[in-house]
């Protein structure tokens, strides 16, 4: 598997997604941007869903309308604004072990963060 790659769906809903066979290595850090567009105000929205054996929520944000990052099955409630305005939206999320340090960006501008999240654990 390479270092870094892009993946594109073309399609929205539950049908866009990857699954990945054989061994994945544990990440002890992990960075994840996308761009997004959603009008919807019904639904959670769930753009990234890292799950493994055992555990549905590796690495999971969900809920377009004011972002909850999970790592590990621990979450954060964010204070991001809401995003399902119907314009396109650049999204980075981070996380790191060592310190549990998170941090969600919205179009290049840092929107929350903090320390604590699952601090010496690794996604597997």
């Amino acid at each position: 598997m390479p270092y870094s790659f892009d993946l594109e769906f073309e399609v929205s809903g539950i049908h866009g997604y990857v699954m990945m066979d054989g061994h994945m290595p544990s990440l002890t850090q992990i960075t994840c941007t996308f761009w997004m567009r959603s009008s919807d105000t019904v639904n959670y929205g769930t753009p990234i869903s890292y799950a493994v054996e055992g555990s549905d929520n590796a690495f999971l944000l969900i809920d377009y309308n004011g972002w909850v990052l999970y790592v590990n099955g621990k979450e954060r409630i964010t204070d991001c604004p809401a995003v399902n305005d119907g314009l396109w939206h650049h999204i980075a999320v981070s996380w790191r072990s060592k310190d549990g340090d998170w941090r969600v960006y919205i179009d290049g501008i840092s929107s929350d963060g903090g320390k604590g999240l699952s601090v010496g654990t690794s996604i597997p």
